[in-house]
């Protein structure tokens, strides 16, 4: 009987603790949103704001215009974070093939018409289900991407896998240890 009361006891401090921590990741997770978007937090004390604190309020208001750019370079950034967990290993040329079948996928109809869906789209790329999409993307990868979105390298790739080529596609050819293949 005293086993059940302390595990009871030990389950009620477990989920108040997740609670807690749950509640104060969302609060950072707010906070950084707010100061690194380019809208301002709405005002915390009472009163007009005054003649240049309204004058910066005008200033950082969001528009469409600075939305709709903040969500592209978003995209590229989850692009490069992207290629990186796929390619890290498979140098300049592999990481520019690889964010090249991303931006093909994006570019092709019958894939979907952003980045965050091309990237996230189910059973297409493992390191979103593993987690590694949130690795921090090297110098040499966001250069790769870069140069990938200007110059295109291979428009005809639309798969990669690692080991073998891809059973959906047409074999095309292999580099270090990405086999690619197109429709």
């Amino acid at each position: 009987m005293m086993t059940r009361k302390i595990i009871a006891v030990a389950l009620v401090v477990a989920l108040s603790v997740s609670a807690v921590w749950i509640w104060a990741s969302i609060r950072v997770a707010e906070d950084y949103m707010w100061e690194t978007r380019l809208v301002v937090k709405p005002r915390q004390t009472a009163g007009p704001p005054g003649p240049a604190e309204a004058k910066v309020m005008e200033f950082l208001q969001a528009t469409p215009d600075h939305i709709d750019e903040e969500i592209y370079y978003d995209s590229l950034e989850y692009l490069a974070q992207a290629v990186e967990a796929e390619s890290g290993n498979q140098g300049y040329k592999g990481k520019r093939l690889v964010a090249r079948v991303i931006i093909n996928r994006y570019s092709n109809d019958a894939f979907p018409d952003d980045y965050y869906s091309v990237i996230n789209q189910k059973n297409q790329f493992e390191v979103v289900s593993n987690g590694m999409i949130w690795r921090e993307p090297s110098e040499e990868t966001y250069r790769a991407v870069a140069d990938e979105l200007k110059h295109c390298s291979d428009e005809r790739i639309l798969f990669f896998t690692a080991g073998q080529y891809n059973a959906s596609g047409t074999p095309l050819y292999r580099y270090k240890d990405h086999y690619f293949s197109g429709r």
